[in-house]
Formats: structure tokens, sequence, C-alpha cells
């Protein structure tokens, strides 16, 4: 090799060298390369959570820890589901930083991130407090970015309120929404419940459908008349299936004594002697309710059955409850809907 062809191959790779050395330190300026959690302390810090406050738009969520019971503030301390707690505890301490984004300010609404006090922000502020309301950790959450192939972890764009740099970060964290994301919504909770009998009183009048024993999924509508046939079995069954499954969009402490029963009253007979009963009214197009619970002594069950209604109780006291509109409706049809109308004329003929 000459001299000349030396001297030039000593030269282009000194280049390289030195455009891989400027590359690699423009990227971790930017973070481009950047690797680890984005709270490198918060998972040994996760057991002093005791406060978690979510900020969206004018809607804040404040969940605390209460004795070791989670509640949340702004619906008049209902409990909070645990589980979606230590997703959003947990999800925040095993995010990891993925790429770095930008650090203008300008550009932050690409990306979700403008703060939740801008006009028409996108973005999601949550913190975490230890029980001196220290915060452990702050972040906004803004736009999830699609991955394609499909990932296992989901990837999305935060900032820290503090620090201008923008990041990519990738994680399990659960949708943020609004309080009731934070809470159990079946009505019974995680109580299973098996339902004997339920009887509707509505409009001055009043039905029942009823099993003879919990070994059987069918119910039958109390009282047919000789010529009276149902018109379905399914929504015989429907009614007492809905009750059980009943669930609610919304809670709130209850206005006045909540004695009008304007849509009727449900009382539901369990066979291990609870019994559980639903006053329901309407506010224009939804349907609120109050529940209330006693029970008839059922033997050795008797123990389990009096904490277990006793725990409804506290939970349903002076509170009304935004039920689902479909299972109410299906539980107090009317009687005639469930009757086949021409089953009289048929039998007549």
């Amino acid at each position: 090799m000459s001299r000349t062809r030396f001297l030039i191959l000593i030269i282009v790779t000194a280049a390289v060298i030195v455009a891989a050395f400027l590359m690699r330190a423009s990227r971790n300026q930017t973070g481009e390369q950047a690797e680890g959690l984005y709270f490198p302390d918060l998972l040994g810090q996760s057991n002093v959570v005791m406060k978690v406050v979510v900020k969206k738009g004018q809607q804040t969520t404040t969940i605390v820890n209460d004795d070791n019971v989670w509640t949340i503030a702004e619906k008049d301390d209902y409990p909070a589901s645990l589980d979606r707690v230590r997703e959003v505890v947990l999800g925040l301490a095993r995010l990891r930083r993925v790429e770095g984004k930008t650090s203008k300010a300008e550009l932050y609404g690409k990306l979700g991130l403008e703060g939740i006090d801008a006009a028409e922000s996108s973005s999601t502020l949550v913190q975490l407090l230890d029980g001196s309301e220290n915060t452990l950790a702050q972040v906004i959450i803004g736009k999830e970015k699609t991955v394609q192939g499909g990932a296992p972890r989901r990837r999305f764009y935060v900032r820290t309120p503090e620090d201008p740099q923008a990041w990519l970060v990738e994680g399990q964290m659960p949708d943020l929404g609004a309080a009731t994301a934070w809470m159990n919504t079946s009505i019974f909770g995680s109580d299973a419940i098996e339902i004997r009998s339920v009887k509707v009183s509505r409009d001055e009048a009043s039905w029942t459908v009823s099993r003879e024993s919990a070994d059987t999924d069918v119910y039958v509508l109390e009282g047919l008349a000789t010529d009276e046939e149902i018109d379905s079995q399914f929504a015989i069954n429907q009614v007492a299936r809905s009750f059980g499954d009943l669930e609610f969009e919304d809670v709130r402490p209850a206005s006045g004594d909540g004695d009008d029963a304007r849509e009727g009253s449900v009382v539901a007979e369990l066979f291990d002697g609870a019994r559980v009963t639903l006053t329901l009214r309407r506010d224009g197009d939804r349907y609120f309710g109050r529940f209330s619970a006693d029970h008839t002594p059922a033997g050795d069950a008797d123990q389990s059955t009096a904490a277990k209604v006793e725990g409804w109780n506290e939970l349903w006291r002076k509170r009304e409850y935004l039920l689902t509109d479909y299972q109410v409706e299906n539980v107090i049809v009317a009687r005639d809907d469930l009757i086949k109308q021409d089953a009289g004329q048929t039998t007549a003929q």
C-alpha cells in the first residue's frame, strides 16, 4: 500500500470515529439512547404511598389510604379498588425510558404534554404522596404512541412538571379515567349472591319471580292465571340476573329522606336469608337507587350473612347510585310485557 493511500485510510478512519463519537454524544444529550427506570427510587417507596391524585382538565380525583382502606375523596369517601391503586403505583414505578423527545414548550401539544392548565389540554397529571404529603413522584402523561407490530407494553409520552425534557416511555399503565374508574362498580361488590325471588312493585301493582332452589337457573312468574302464558323464559330469568348484576355509573350522597319511590321498589330474597331492598326514583332519563339490607336467621350461615348485610348497609347507607339503565329496565319490566298477549285469546278459541 502506498503512503498516500495509507494516509487517506487513516483520515477516513478518524473521520468515521469522530462522527460516531459526535452522534453518540448527541444521542446521549437528547436521551435517545436512554435506559433505565423513569422513577428509579419509586419501587422501593411503593409501600409508603398514602395518596394518589389524578388531575385531568377541571376534574380531580383524590384516592387516600385511611387506616389501610383506600377511599375516593370526591365521591363521599367511597371505597377505591385496591387493585387499581396497585396498578397505578407499580405502573409508574416500572416505567422505562425509551427515547428523549423535545424540551421545547411550544412542541408539547403535539405529544399531549401541554399541562393540565392549558386550554383544551388532553394531558393527565398523576401525583403520588406519602403520609406527610411529601411528593414521591409526579408526572404528566400525554399521548400514547402506536407501536407497529404490537408491543407487549404500552408506549406513551411523559414529562415531569419541573423538567422541560419530554420522554417516550414504556410500561403497563391502566387507563386513568373518571373517579368511577377507581371503584368496583358492582352493587354487591365481590360478594356472590344466590337470589331466591325478586318482587317488583310499580304503578300500584306488584309481581314476583322465584325459583325453588339454587340448583336451577330457571325462574317462574308467580300467580299466572290458567289462561296466561309467559312470553319469554329468558326475560323472566333476566329479572333476577339483572338485579344480581346491577352496576352503577356514579355514586353520591343521598338527597331527601329516600322515601321517593315514583319508579317503584324491588325486594330480592336470597337463599342465605338476606333480603335486599332497592328504592328507585327517576331523574329525567336516569335511574337513581337507594339500597338497604336485612336478614332472617338461617342456621349455621347466619353469622356470615349478618356480617355481609352489615357491610352492605355500611356501604349503601346515605348514598344513592346512578344505575345502568338497561339493567334497571330488565328488572322493573311491566308484568304485561312478560305475558304473551294473545295467550288468552288462543285458549278461548
